[in-house]
């Protein structure tokens, strides 16, 4: 694994722990934004292992779903969680009237916790800097 997808698993795995304390808070707008993040970073990460790098976040989930869901039999399902976490975040980030309740956002953090699971088994663990060894 290369000192790139180490980051940004630790920053996937940071983002996905704040989306939960945020949804435990109640600022369902932020949880859904960071648990967003936490797919896109793992997506990048795994998209890495075939030395693919892109710079949209509609490139990476394209890819994702072409070269990762299709070629190495991850589920579908991956490709719809990311799909809709964008969706969402871009409604939490841009949309200041849309409303979030905690059911919706409850799935989007389920969804990246998912992600962080698929990550260490595709990927290998990796060792978050606030957890204990």
């Amino acid at each position: 694994m290369t000192k790139e997808q180490i980051e940004l698993l630790l920053q996937a795995k940071r983002e996905t722990k704040t989306a939960r304390r945020c949804m435990e808070d109640g600022d369902y707008r932020s949880a859904c934004s960071r648990a967003y993040y936490a797919m896109f970073h793992i997506a990048c990460a795994m998209l890495l292992e075939k030395k693919l790098k892109f710079n949209k976040h509609s490139a990476v989930i394209s890819a994702f779903g072409r070269e990762l869901v299709l070629d190495d039999r991850i589920p579908q399902e991956y490709h719809s969680l990311i799909m809709k976490g964008f969706q969402r975040r871009n409604r939490a980030d841009y949309d200041f009237v849309a409303e979030f309740v905690e059911e919706e956002t409850r799935i989007v953090v389920v969804a990246a916790e998912r992600f962080v699971e698929l990550a260490n088994e595709r990927l290998g663990d990796v060792i978050d800097e606030d957890e204990e060894v």
